[in-house]
C-alpha cells in the first residue's frame, strides 16, 4: 500500500485564498509511491469556506480533501485538531494564504525519504512582490539549531514533520498564535522538537509564495514573541533568556541612537514585547490553576 501524507490547513474566513491554496495542490502530482490527503481545519469561519471546501472536495481530480471544524478561536487550536484526525506518516502544514508550487510536496516527501533522520523540515516561504514580512531568508540547506536563532529560518506556513514528533511535544501551544493575539507559535513548535533532540533543518526546496494581502502583523508578532521570552525564561532556559537578552540590549542601543526602524520606535517595540510577556503570564497562571483543580 502506498504511504500517506497529510497536509493541514487552519482557516478562517479566508475563503479565496483558501480556494487558491487548494487549487495549487490539485495542481501538483503526488510523489510517487504516496497518496495525499487535506485536511482543511475551519476555525469559526462566517464566510463561504465550508463551501469552497467542498466544490474542490468534489472536484475529483486531486487529493482527497477532509473538512474538520475546531470552534475555539484560535490557530493553535485548529492546527491540533487537524493533526489529531491526520492519517499521515508525514504531516505537512500550510496556511491558506499561501500557494505551493507544483513541486512542493514532492521535495517535501523526498526530503525525509533520503534522510530517516530527519524528522522536521521547514520549507522556503517567498513573499509576494520582495515583500520580505513573514518570508524566510536563507538561498541554502541550513539544519535548525536549537542554541540559534530560528529567526527567518521557520514559518508555520511551510513546515513538515513526522507524525511521531507531534506526539512527542503535544503539538502547539494553544496559548500562541494567530486568534489569541500572540504570534509565535510556529517558533516555539519548533524550538520545543528542537530541544527534545529531534533532527531539523530548513531547505529551499519546498516553495510556497506567501500573498499576505494588507495585514499587519508586526504587532502580533512582536507580542507573541514576548510571551515566548517569557514561557521559556521562567522554565530557566538560558538559550532564551540570552535572546531576550540581546534583544531588549539592542532596543536599548536603537533608543540611545534615536532609530526608528518600519515596525516602530524602540520604545514602542519594547512595548509590545512586554505587553506579550504579560499576556503570557496570565495564561500561565490560568494553565497552572486549571491544572491545580484536576
Amino acid at each position: 500500500m502506498d504511504s500517506l501524507v497529510s497536509v493541514v490547513i487552519a482557516t478562517r474566513n479566508r475563503a479565496e485564498q483558501l480556494r487558491g491554496c487548494l487549487q495549487a495542490l490539485r495542481r501538483s502530482p503526488s510523489p510517487p509511491g504516496w497518496r495525499v490527503e487535506v485536511v482543511v481545519v475551519d476555525n469559526g469561519s462566517t464566510d463561504g469556506t465550508a463551501a469552497v471546501v467542498a466544490s474542490e472536495r468534489d472536484a475529483g481530480d486531486g487529493p482527497s480533501v477532509r473538512y474538520v471544524m475546531e470552534p475555539r478561536r484560535g490557530k493553535a487550536f485548529a492546527v491540533n485538531a487537524g493533526t489529531a484526525v491526520a492519517g499521515g506518516a508525514l504531516v505537512a502544514f500550510l496556511d491558506d494564504d499561501v500557494a505551493p508550487e507544483a513541486t512542493w510536496l514532492r521535495h517535501v516527501v523526498e526530503a525525509f525519504t533520503r534522510d530517516p533522520g530527519l524528522g522536521l523540515l521547514a520549507g522556503r516561504v517567498v513573499g509576494v512582490e520582495g515583500n520580505r514580512v513573514a518570508a524566510t531568508h536563507p538561498s541554502v540547506e541550513t539544519p535548525l539549531d536549537p542554541d540559534g536563532s530560528l529567526e527567518g529560518l521557520v514559518l508555520g506556513c511551510n513546515l513538515a514533520v513526522r507524525r511521531e514528533v507531534i506526539a512527542l511535544v503535544r503539538g502547539r501551544d494553544t496559548r500562541l498564535g494567530p486568534g489569541r493575539g500572540l504570534a509565535y507559535e510556529d517558533i516555539d513548535f519548533v524550538y520545543r522538537v528542537l530541544r527534545r533532540g529531534v533532527r531539523g533543518r530548513f531547505s529551499p526546496l519546498p516553495v510556497v509564495t506567501h500573498h499576505l494581502g494588507d495585514r499587519d502583523r508586526s504587532v502580533e508578532y512582536l507580542r507573541g514573541r514576548g510571551a515566548y521570552y517569557l514561557k521559556f525564561i521562567v522554565r530557566g532556559d538560558r538559550t532564551i533568556a540570552r535572546q531576550a537578552w540581546w534583544e531588549v540590549a539592542g532596543l536599548w542601543l536603537e533608543h540611545r541612537r534615536g532609530l526608528v526602524r518600519p515596525s516602530g520606535t524602540p520604545s514602542t517595540r519594547a512595548r509590545h514585547l512586554a505587553t506579550g510577556a504579560l499576556r503570557m503570564a496570565g495564561r500561565l497562571v490560568a494553565s497552572a490553576i486549571s491544572l491545580g483543580h484536576r
